[in-house]
C-alpha cells in the first residue's frame, strides 16, 4: 500500500496591517505532502490548510492541543486504516488506498516550541536538545561537552505537568524541567 508522508506546520500571523495591533495574531495548520519533489514542498498548490486557530490572540499553550489534537487523531486513522484515492498518476481507472503518516513537524522556534511543550527561549532551560540551562551555558561552543535531553525522562515530566493538580505545579515542572504537556 502506498504511502504518503505530510509534514504538519503551524504558525501565527498578525491579520491586520497596522503596526500598532501586532499583539492580533492568528494562526494556521497546514500539512505538505514530502513525498512530493524537494522544489514543490512549500510551492502555495501543495500546501494543505487543515486548520485555523482564530485569534484575537493567540492561545495559551495548554489551548494549543485542542487544535492540533483532531489533526493528529485523523492522520493516526489514515495511517491505520488508510483511506482511498479514486484516481491517482498510478492507478488513474481503480485508484488506491493511502496510509498517511506524519515524520516532522517544520515551525518557526516560537511555534516549535508551543507544539512540542518545550518551555520557551527564556526559560531556566533554553535549549530543546540538551541539558544546558541557567546564563552560565549560554554561549557554550564546546558541543562535545553537551549532554543530550533524555526523551523518556522528558516525556515523563510532560505527563508529571500534564496530571498536576495546580498552576504551581505546572510553573515549578516547567521550570525545572522545561517541558510541558503538548
Amino acid at each position: 500500500m502506498p504511502r504518503d508522508f505530510l509534514s504538519p506546520r503551524v504558525d501565527f500571523f498578525n491579520p491586520t496591517t497596522s503596526r500598532r495591533a501586532a499583539i492580533e495574531s492568528i494562526g494556521v495548520i497546514t500539512l505538505v505532502v514530502m513525498n512530493l519533489p524537494e522544489d514543490l514542498w512549500y510551492k502555495l498548490e501543495f500546501i494543505f490548510p487543515v486548520g485555523i486557530i482564530p485569534g484575537p490572540r493567540e492561545p495559551p499553550l495548554e489551548e494549543l492541543n485542542h487544535y492540533i489534537c483532531p489533526v493528529i487523531e485523523q492522520i493516526k486513522d489514515e495511517w491505520a486504516l488508510g483511506y482511498y484515492i479514486s484516481n491517482t498518476a498510478d492507478s488513474p481507472i481503480h485508484g488506491e488506498q493511502v496510509n498517511v503518516a506524519l515524520i516532522l513537524s517544520i515551525n518557526d522556534l516560537p511555534a516549535t516550541r508551543k507544539v512540542s511543550g518545550t518551555a520557551g527561549v527564556a526559560a531556566n532551560i533554553y535549549c530543546t536538545m540538551c541539558d544546558c540551562r541557567d546564563q552560565a551555558t549560554m554561549y557554550r561552543t564546546d558541543f562535545s561537552a553537551c549532554k543530550a535531553r533524555d526523551a523518556h525522562l522528558m516525556r515523563h515530566y510532560a505527563e508529571a505537568w500534564r496530571d498536576a493538580q495546580s498552576l504551581q505545579e505546572h510553573e515549578n515542572i516547567e521550570q525545572q524541567h522545561g517541558v510541558r504537556w503538548s
